[in-house]
């Protein structure tokens, strides 16, 4: 077991391992079980050599210090020269054990430190409950996504799913980092940003480097054109569509029009 030391630690100095989400009515009375009673647990937490702390047990009792508006918390520190990532893997899994709970990013982390550390990737991904060719692809997009792309999906401004295709198509980071800024500039929709990123594989074999913003604006402008004229095409189309039918109600009513027809299906079919 690794020395440690226990002591009170400044919480704007802590960095989090992996965050997740948590049950409110559970946090509401952690926070109250807080503010009545006190910490008593303290957190663990590895100092790194710039003097912040990394999480590994105890996010919602940050949390609910926090909301307590609460500056420092009890910690039990531990030298992070102690701590290889394969044990970062196992004793944050052991705080959180609900790995169900976890979203497609925090896994993709858990894993890229697995695969780092040397611990199977199958193993890890059957942990997790995740097929292992969807582990290898989650691995993938935090290995070739720039810092850009991962640092809208920490803030939660992109999806995870998002990054994945994103990464997928565009392999240049430059180019994941437009094509990322338009995403949020524009607030893209996952289908929007699928168009936004086909368009860039475009640009990318074209230029066979980087693209610019001004290019990728200017083709997006070029997308919602052709969506309007498209638009405009199909709403005449359907305006042709339902004078067809109208025609066609009416000369189900006109008798001499449907002997006439009769009549033509009889003939074409004795010459037949």
């Amino acid at each position: 077991m690794a020395k440690f030391k226990e002591g009170e630690i400044q919480i704007s100095k802590i960095n989090h391992f992996i965050r997740r989400e948590r049950n409110q009515e559970g946090f509401k009375n952690l926070v109250k079980s807080i503010q009545n009673y006190g910490l008593l647990i303290p957190v663990t937490v590895l100092e790194e050599k710039d003097g912040s702390y990394l999480l590994i047990k105890g996010e919602g009792r940050v949390n609910a210090h926090k909301a307590l508006q609460r500056a420092t918390i009890k910690a039990f520190i531990f030298d992070s020269k102690d701590w290889d990532d394969k044990n970062k893997i196992v004793d944050w899994l052991v705080e959180n054990k609900m790995r169900q709970q976890l979203s497609s990013f925090d896994k993709a982390q858990l894993l890229k430190l697995a695969k780092d550390s040397g611990t199977s990737l199958i193993q890890e991904a059957q942990k997790l409950k995740i097929n292992p060719v969807t582990a290898k692809q989650y691995v993938t997009t935090i290995e070739q996504a720039s810092d850009t792309v991962i640092d809208a999906v920490k803030k939660n401004k992109m999806s995870f799913t998002q990054a994945k295709e994103l990464v997928a198509g565009i392999k240049d980071k430059n180019s994941q980092g437009t094509v990322a800024k338009l995403i949020l500039e524009d607030n893209l929709p996952l289908e929007d940003s699928r168009v936004i990123i086909r368009k860039a594989q475009g640009l990318e074999k074209e230029r066979k480097g980087s693209i610019s913003l001004k290019e990728l604006r200017s083709s997006l402008l070029d997308i919602s054109k052709e969506r309007r004229d498209l638009s405009q095409i199909l709403n005449k189309t359907n305006t042709r569509i339902e004078l067809l039918r109208n025609a066609i109600s009416v000369m189900q009513e006109d008798t001499k029009f449907l002997v006439l027809l009769k009549e033509a299906n009889i003939s074409n079919y004795k010459e037949e």
